[in-house]
């Protein structure tokens, strides 16, 4: 079942998008492979070219940690969605410092580099499939750096608490609001406790129920 559940995901997102040969295709199905990943556990982005790779499932946290040792998301990685995980060829120097771990169990399922480098170099369709991916990653990490820099904090939680609810509740705890944010826990635990006190939350341990965002 997984095999053709595997296959699937690579000729719909892969094969048919990018209009691989059929060589090249079996190439593609043969030598993909699955990682799972508990929740917690990192990708050494630094040390490993993993390749192309596709979330079947769970959620990965894609961050930067300053040297104070403060963190903050750049991106968060969803199922159905898409990374390059290597450092060398993903947002040149800028990808030496991001770290990958996962936010939930999750799986991947990966396109090994040397592959992915020879078909990237003979499709020209997947070449710029890959700059708007790249593109994409680039904007929402400056995205995340103006909000730092600019958007109070209050209305960053907020757009988080919105972004990131299932079935109107998150399971977070305020530490790892902090370090998604970049922020400190005693300054998100007390906008927390004004957003409950408007009626804008309601916050039970490892929860925060979403009632009325001002947004």
């Amino acid at each position: 079942m997984t095999y053709i559940n595997n296959e699937r995901i690579l000729k719909e997102n892969f094969i048919d998008k990018f209009g691989l040969s059929k060589d090249d295709a079996n190439l593609v199905l043969e030598r993909s492979y699955t990682k799972s990943l508990k929740k917690g556990e990192f990708l050494y982005f630094n040390d490993v070219c993993y390749g192309y790779a596709f979330l079947k499932s769970g959620a990965i946290r894609a961050y930067l940690v300053s040297d104070t040792l403060r963190e903050i998301t750049i991106f968060t990685l969803k199922d159905g969605e898409e990374c390059i995980i290597c450092n060398n060829c993903f947002l040149e120097n800028f990808s030496s410092n991001i770290n990958l771990s996962a936010t939930e169990d999750s799986e991947i399922l990966v396109i090994p580099i040397d592959l992915f480098y020879d078909l990237k170099n003979r499709y020209q369709t997947l070449q710029n499939h890959i700059l708007t991916l790249v593109s994409m990653r680039f904007s929402s990490s400056i995205k995340v750096m103006e909000q730092a820099l600019f958007m109070p904090l209050t209305d960053r939680i907020r757009n988080f608490l919105q972004e990131n609810a299932k079935d109107g509740s998150v399971k977070i705890t305020h530490q790892e609001i902090a370090m998604n944010l970049g922020s400190a826990r005693e300054a998100v635990s007390r906008v927390l406790k004004e957003m409950q006190n408007s009626g804008e939350i309601l916050q039970s341990k490892g929860d925060i129920k979403v009632m009325n965002l001002s947004m």
